[in-house]
C-alpha cells in the first residue's frame, strides 16, 4: 500500500526526520515532541527552525547529520547560520572552536564523510535530561532544477533515525506567492502509518505534515515537483541520477502479510487480536479479529509461508464480516482480485498458503471489523521433555503499522504447575507483554508493532498436555 498524497503537483523535498547519533558514551535519547518549521526563500535557499523536546539519559550530547553527496550530486550547497538555543532555560549556547564541547556550546562542521553535522552539550543532572532545544541553521541553494519540471526540492533531515520519535510536525512555507496546486503533485512516505498531510487552507503559501510514533530506524521523506517556478533566484541543475533515485522512491505499503493493494489504496489498523485453542491431536485452531479502516481496496489477504518444520498445512478456512455478522462465500480459487463478501483459503503459485476476501472498497472507504479463523495442522512440536509452540503471528514481511496486537492461547487442559508453562515474545518492539495467567491459559500484548517488524510467540509446556503432536 503506498501512503500517497497527490494534489496535482509536481515537487520532491525528501524531509528524512533526524538520523541522531549518541555520542560521548552509552545511553537513551527521546524526542516526546519536535517542530520543523521550513521557509523556502525566493533564493532558493531555505530556513529552517526546529523545536525538539529531547529526552535523554546517559549521554551528554546529541548530534544531527545531514548528506551532502547523493548518487555523486550535491544535496545543497552550504549550511550556514546555524544557532542553538536551550529555550528550556533560556540559554543561547556559544560556538565551539572544535568538537571537544564544554557546557552551553554547539559545533557545526564537515565530517570526515564530507556530510555537515551539528552537534550541542547537554547538561545532566543525575544522569538525566528532559529539555527543549531550539536549533536554527540556513541551507543555501536548496532548491534545484531536475531537467523535467520547473522547479524540484529535495531535502534530508538525517537518514538513520537512531531515536524514537512520539510526534513529528513539518511545516514548509513558501516565500514567493501562493502554491497552486494544480500545478503540483505532492507526495509523502514514511514507515509510520499514522500522518497526515494537508495544504493550510488559511495560508495557501504553506502546508503541514503530521506524524506520530515514528521509530528508531525509520524515516520520513515528502516529496515536491513543481510545473511552476516557485523561487525567483539561480538555482542549480540536479544531476539526472538523483531525479531518477527519488523520483522512483515511493514506498510499498501493504497490509498485513502482504496484502494485495494498487495505487491509492489506503489502510490503517487500529488492532488485531487472536485466539489461539491448541488441540490434543497438536493441531491449532486460530481466530483472528481484525479492526482496521480501509480506502480504494478491492482485496485484503494474508499468506503462509510454507514451513514443514512448523506446520503441516492450513484448512477450515472461513472469514466473517463482523459489521454485518456476514460468512463470507468461499469461492474455492486463487483470484487476484475476490469479489465483495467472497474469499478463499488455498494454495497460491508460490507454493505458500494464501486466505484473501474481497472488502468492496475500490472507490469507497469505510472502518472494518473481520473474523479470519483457520486450523494450523501440526502447530505442536514435541521433544523429551517438553512440548513446544512456535508460531509468528506477524511477518517482518507485514507492512502495515498495528498500534495493538492482543492475544490468547489456551491448552487442551490445566498444567498442575503453572511455573511448567514458559513463554517468550520475539519482536523488535520494546512495547509489550506475555504472561502465563493460568494453568491453561497465556496472554501477551504488544502495542506499536511497525511495519517490517515481526511478532513471534513461543510456548513450552509439559509432554502429558497433548496427546499427539509431530
Amino acid at each position: 500500500m503506498k501512503k500517497l498524497w497527490k494534489i496535482n503537483i509536481v515537487f520532491f523535498i525528501f524531509l528524512m526526520i533526524m538520523s541522531f547519533q549518541n555520542v560521548t558514551y552509552a545511553g537513551y535519547q527521546r524526542i516526546d515532541d519536535i517542530k520543523v518549521n521550513a521557509y523556502i526563500n525566493s533564493d532558493g535557499s531555505m530556513n529552517i527552525t526546529e523545536t525538539i523536546n529531547l529526552y535523554t539519559y546517559g549521554t551528554e550530547s546529541f548530534t544531527k547529520t545531514f548528506k551532502k553527496i547523493e548518487k555523486e550530486a550535491e544535496i545543497y550547497g552550504d549550511i550556514v547560520d546555524v544557532k542553538v538555543t536551550d529555550i528550556s532555560n533560556n540559554n543561547q549556547y556559544e560556538e565551539s572552536e572544535s568538537n571537544i564541547l564544554t557546557d552551553k556550546t554547539y559545533y557545526g562542521f564537515y565530517n570526515e564523510n564530507g556530510d555537515f553535522e551539528i552537534r550541542w552539550h547537554i547538561e545532566l543532572e543525575n544522569n538525566v535530561s528532559q529539555k527543549t532545544f531550539k536549533v536554527e541553521y540556513k541551507v543555501l541553494e536548496f532548491v534545484r532544477d531536475d531537467y523535467k519540471t520547473v522547479h524540484y526540492f529535495y531535502w534530508n533531515f538525517l537518514d538513520d533515525n537512531n531515536v524514537y520519535i512520539n510526534k513529528a510536525n513539518v511545516e514548509i512555507t513558501f516565500e514567493n506567492k501562493p502554491i497552486d496546486y494544480n500545478n503540483l503533485e505532492l507526495e509523502w512516505t514514511t514507515m509510520t502509518d499514522s500522518g497526515v498531510l494537508y495544504p493550510t487552507i488559511s495560508n495557501p503559501n504553506k502546508f503541514n505534515l503530521e506524524v506520530e510514533n515514528i521509530y528508531a530506524g525509520n524515516a520520513l521523506s515528502v516529496g515536491i515537483n513543481a510545473y511552476e517556478e516557485l523561487v525567483n533566484g539561480k538555482i542549480k541543475r540536479y544531476a539526472s541520477e538523483v531525479r531518477k533515485l527519488f523520483n522512483y522512491a515511493k514506498i510499498k505499503k501493504e497490509s498485513l502479510n502482504n496484502q494485495k493493494s494498487i495505487e491509492g489504496t489506503y489502510q490503517q489498523f487500529n488492532n488485531i487480536d487472536y485466539t489461539v485453542q491448541i488441540n490434543d491431536d497438536g493441531s491449532m485452531d486460530v481466530t483472528e479479529r481484525w479492526d482496521l479502516y480501509v480506502s480504494n481496496t478491492n482485496t485484503l489477504f494474508k499468506v503462509f509461508e510454507k514451513d514443514y518444520y512448523k506446520y503441516s498445512g492450513i484448512a477450515d478456512v472461513e472469514i466473517v464480516d463482523l459489521d454485518t455478522n456476514r460468512v463470507l462465500k468461499n469461492i474455492n480459487e486463487w483470484q487476484y482480485h475476490v469479489p465483495k463478501n467472497c474469499y478463499f483459503g488455498t494454495e497460491n503459485e508460490f507454493g505458500d498458503f494464501e486466505i484473501a476476501w474481497g472488502v468492496g472498497l475500490d472507490s469507497g472507504a469505510s472502518y472494518k471489523r473481520y473474523k479470519i479463523k483457520y486450523r494450523v495442522v501440526d502447530a505442536i512440536t514435541k521433544y523429551n521433555d517438553c512440548l513446544e509452540l512456535y508460531w509468528c503471528f506477524i511477518g517482518n514481511e507485514n507492512e502495515l503499522s498495528v498500534p495493538k496486537v492482543t492475544g490468547n492461547i489456551y491448552l487442551p487442559k490445566s498444567v498442575e504447575n503453572i511455573q511448567d508453562i514458559k513463554a517468550w515474545k520475539h519482536s523488535q518492539t520494546l512495547k509489550g507483554v506475555i504472561n502465563v495467567v493460568q494453568g491453561d491459559r497465556i496472554e501477551f500484548e504488544l502495542q506499536d508493532v511497525l511495519s517490517e517488524n515481526m511478532v513471534e510467540i513461543r510456548v513450552v509446556f509439559p509432554t502429558n498436555i497433548v496427546r499427539k503432536c509431530k
